[in-house]
């Protein structure tokens, strides 16, 4: 899978890449372009890093932004193949799959809030509130 994100830097979405993510298995795109020290360490558990779509292959994208500064959900309706949504802003946009927990997404709301996107539901809470 391909990782997308704008956060892939000292920001929550990019401890947590690191954090769940720790081997290199996957590839990350950058949609900012902004780097620090922990983008550094992101790059170094990634097998490919990117700022440009056409440099990376893979037929999963895994949304790490949602609706989100930073967003990039153009390029993921015009992805042909698997797109995922996960962490980012938990809504409905038209993806293939969201990956969710009870604490961000009430068992009772899933229907209601991912229309047609099948939905992965994970144990336990992995989305943190403030």
């Amino acid at each position: 899978p391909v990782l997308v994100s704008s956060d892939f830097r000292r920001h929550p979405v990019g401890r947590v890449v690191v954090e769940l993510f720790g081997e290199p298995l996957y590839s990350c795109l950058s949609t900012s372009g902004v780097e620090d020290d922990l983008t550094d360490e992101i790059k170094v558990l990634c097998n490919e890093f990117s700022t440009e779509r056409g440099g990376l292959s893979g037929s999963v994208l895994v949304d790490l932004n949602g609706h989100t500064q930073g967003g990039a959900e153009k390029m993921f309706h015009e992805f042909p193949g698997v797109s995922v949504g996960f962490l980012g802003m938990p809504v409905t946009y038209g993806l293939d799959y969201m990956i969710v927990d009870r604490g961000t997404t009430p068992v009772v709301t899933v229907k209601e809030r991912h229309g047609d996107e099948k939905v992965a539901m994970v144990c336990p809470v992995y989305l943190g509130g403030d």
